[in-house]
């Protein structure tokens, strides 16, 4: 009979940083921190400490190179406590890490072959990034092939895009950088600003500190010329139309670009898919040769229920919230889930933001938008009308496509009544206001027959309370399509 036994760990670890500790006991290998002709730091060490921990020393050790057979190899790429460090985890498997130490201890790692420090290393400067240092960590993982780590760096760009595009940090970006930047769909930032930054960032790699109604010629030459790669991956799709007719540096915009902005803007209609696709096929071919994205939306809104980009554009608008788009999420589909109540609450309940779109069997479009979402946690009662009902202010209806072939409007909460924006029923779909807008339970049908309770009407439409009920679809109970509810994932 045999039994297993194992020693304390701790111990071991101890007893082993004890052993580096000592220095001149049973050593059989130096390796020399050398900063200058004058100044150097000695570690005794053993080679069978070295070859177990390092793939580099391994390979040393077995070449039996000079360095093996003089027993010393001379380093001059690190400081000496960043040696220290290193080989104090070599022995006890301790390694204290700080953002200053651990980017040395990183470089030293991938030049040495040590994988276990690579990859903790890498994990501890991702979890402690910040705007002061995202640019050196970035450039040193782009020249050391750490690709995720760079990968991390861009994703903390482009969450943080408006904080680290106001900082002198991010004047430290080379080109390509900017244009890895720029080419992602996940920038948690207005379509304006962004091209705003770029113009700040070219000013500033010309030394150019002046307004664009104060250059001369040769300086506006200049900034477009540093930012000609730059202006194909600009979605000014995604510009506001009142933006667009407000912007004033449309001539640092090469003529070819800018020439089909402006068509774009003067005749695209919002709600004519026509168009849409035929605006597409005629710039296909130009997108891409020069993989071009400005006739792409940052975010795939991938609907199924509609496939125009004005639509999606004046969601956004309404809406305005970058940070919800940047990872907007198709949460629930009727057709994918279920038409099914009991569906709709298991996966929407308590996701906060949700955008509801629903398509009416007669082909109309129309929703609703909570900040809130519905959360029973949020349940309050209302002092004169029973049901459970959830507060939010900044909800709204919409409608996209109507039987009135009215542009697409919104409906803002009543003033005063932003305590019954939704009501949680879980016998029933999506719910807002004091039926202003409800889903039965079955999903398939619907109806608006209490609309302008808790949500304003558009002046625009008739006072009738008959007609107000039909400005979704033809009835003021409609049959359903398909039900889309989105949130932030």
């Amino acid at each position: 009979m045999s039994s297993s036994f194992y020693s304390n760990t701790e111990k071991l670890s101890k007893d082993l940083e004890n052993l580096f500790n000592l220095q001149n006991q049973f050593n059989d290998f130096d390796i020399i921190c050398k900063i200058n002709e004058n100044q150097q730091t000695v570690f005794k060490c053993h080679k069978s400490i070295l070859s177990s921990r390092s793939q580099y020393f391994n390979s040393l050790f077995r070449s039996k190179m000079k360095e093996f057979h003089e027993g010393k190899i001379i380093l001059q790429d690190v400081s000496k406590n960043t040696l220290s460090s290193i080989l104090q985890y070599f022995y006890s498997g301790k390694l204290e890490l700080t953002i200053n130490n651990a980017i040395n201890i990183l470089i030293f790692s991938v030049k040495y072959l040590i994988e276990e420090l690579i990859q903790s290393t890498s994990n501890f400067i991702i979890q402690n990034c910040g705007i002061e240092i995202v640019v050196d960590i970035l450039k040193i993982s782009e020249s050391l092939d750490l690709n995720d780590l760079s990968i991390s760096c861009y994703n903390f760009i482009n969450s943080h895009f408006i904080e680290f595009s106001k900082s002198s940090y991010f004047y430290q970006l080379e080109e390509n950088q900017i244009l890895k930047i720029i080419s992602s769909n996940d920038i948690a930032a207005e379509e304006l600003d962004i091209f705003q930054f770029l113009i700040d960032w070219a000013k500033n790699q010309e030394n150019i500190p002046k307004k664009i109604d104060e250059m001369d010629n040769q300086e506006k030459s200049k900034i477009k010329l540093k930012l000609s790669n730059l202006f194909n991956k600009i979605r000014f799709i995604d510009f506001r139309n009142e933006d667009f007719s407000k912007f004033s540096n449309l001539e640092l915009i090469p003529n070819q670009i800018s020439n089909k902005i402006f068509e774009y803007y003067s005749v695209a209609p919002f709600d004519n898919s026509n168009y849409e696709d035929s605006f597409k096929k005629i710039y296909r071919e130009e997108e891409e040769k020069k993989n071009s994205l400005i006739f792409t939306p940052r975010i795939d809104f991938q609907s199924g229920i509609f496939k125009n980009i004005g639509y999606y554009k004046i969601l956004k608008e309404w809406i305005d919230d970058p940070i919800f788009f940047q990872s907007i999420k198709l949460g629930f589909s009727a057709k994918r889930n279920g038409f099914s109540c009991v569906k709709f609450h298991e996966i929407c309940d308590g996701k906060g933001k949700t955008l509801v779109v629903i398509k009416s069997k007669d082909g109309f479009i129309f929703g609703g938008y909570t900040s809130v979402g519905w959360d029973k946690s949020k349940i309050k009662e209302h002092s004169i009308y029973l049901g459970d009902w959830i507060k939010d202010e900044n909800a709204f209806l919409f409608s996209l496509k109507n039987p009135l072939n009215s542009k697409p409007f919104k409906l803002p909460i009543e003033p005063g009544q932003e305590l019954c924006a939704l009501r949680y029923e879980p016998k029933h779909g999506p719910y807002f206001g004091n039926s202003d807008l409800s889903i039965d339970g079955n999903l398939r049908s619907g109806s608006s027959d209490s609309l302008g309770f808790s949500y304003v009407i558009p002046s625009q439409f008739l006072e009738s309370d008959f007609e107000n009920r039909k400005i979704f679809s033809n009835s003021d109970r409609w049959e359903i399509e398909e039900i889309e509810i989105y949130f932030h994932n």
